[in-house]
């Protein structure tokens, strides 16, 4: 596999993710769906996985 690891943040204000060194990667624009400019894998929390749209401009 070659599923990597993310960071699924949630704050007071807007839900994002990070890389593992903490780079921030997008918005969480739906609650498990994220829309980033990368093509990964996301880690909700402990919960489950969701594929992750790539961004088209």
């Amino acid at each position: 596999s070659t599923d990597k690891n993310y960071n699924y943040v949630v704050s007071d204000t807007e839900e994002y993710i990070n890389d593992q060194r903490g780079r921030y990667l997008g918005l969480v624009l739906f609650r498990g769906h994220c829309v980033l400019n990368v093509s990964i894998i996301c880690k909700e929390k402990d919960i489950q996985k969701k594929e992750v749209d790539r961004f088209k401009n």
